[in-house]
């Protein structure tokens, strides 16, 4: 975590909880100006102003690179979804570039029927990433050479 920044909140009605989101931030590997948001739990309505502020501190202390880490996103609804497209045209606009890494088939279906597939910059989903390691198991089996 850098600089010991974790946002979390738990939405409670009553006794049972309704939804829980977390944010934490660390450099994304050795580039300078390189930050990777990592989100976890449910970002709806109530939880985007925390994801709101986290982007926005980033980008005012001139980060180049953010890098969204979809894997632990169980659940987005539309102003969810709404808050990452704005985060990312307002990298775009500020210069940097934003990226959702770790995306599960779920989440990417949802950007999609949303018509907003082609507007955002997506790494590798979970799915997409274990069908690499297969296909590069399956390139270093041994073959018998046929004469």
């Amino acid at each position: 975590m850098l600089g010991g920044l974790r946002i979390s909140g738990i939405l409670k009605k009553g006794y049972k909880i309704m939804s829980r989101f977390e944010v934490t931030s660390k450099q994304a590997g050795d580039t300078p100006g390189s930050i990777r948001i990592s989100l976890k739990g449910h970002l709806t309505f109530g939880f985007v102003p925390h994801f709101n502020r986290e982007v926005n501190n980033w980008l005012m202390r001139g980060v180049r690179f953010l890098e969204l880490d979809f894997r632990e996103i169980t659940y987005l609804d539309s102003p969810g979804i709404g808050a990452v497209v704005a985060a990312t045209r307002l990298c775009e606009s500020m210069g940097s570039t934003a990226r959702i890494m770790n995306s599960r088939r779920l989440v990417r279906h949802l950007f999609k029927s949303a018509g907003l597939e082609n507007e955002l910059n997506f790494g590798v989903s979970l799915e997409e990433e274990t069908v690499y390691s297969f296909r590069s198991l399956d390139s270093m089996q041994t073959h018998p050479l046929q004469s």
